[in-house]
């Protein structure tokens, strides 16, 4: 297949989105709403999310757990996100597992 036919087979592909279930759009920084103005960021303490995570932050409300984050202290860690729909906002959630 060409560029084009492969651009043109994921543009067909609809991520809805959480809230109002209309056409998300994802871009290099967010995923967007064009009709409530949803918006989610994809870097998120220094880690960029690919599409696929987003995808299933956006369809499922949580993800698995990811590593690749950092914190403010510098220091990296792991954890899984979950998505508040309302606001947008995506918390982290840890594991309680004593190393």
């Amino acid at each position: 297949e060409s560029r084009r036919d492969i651009k043109a087979a994921v543009e067909e592909m609809t991520i809805r989105c959480p809230k109002c279930g209309e056409p998300i759009r994802l871009g290099q920084k967010t995923a967007w709403c064009r009709s409530c103005g949803f918006t989610m960021y994809r870097t998120i303490s220094g880690k960029t999310l690919t599409d696929s995570v987003m995808i299933k932050l956006m369809r499922d409300g949580e993800t698995g757990t990811l590593s690749g984050f950092t914190s403010k202290a510098g220091k990296e860690f792991k954890a899984r996100l979950k998505l508040d729909v309302e606001t947008g906002r995506v918390s982290f959630v840890f594991d309680n597992t004593k190393r």
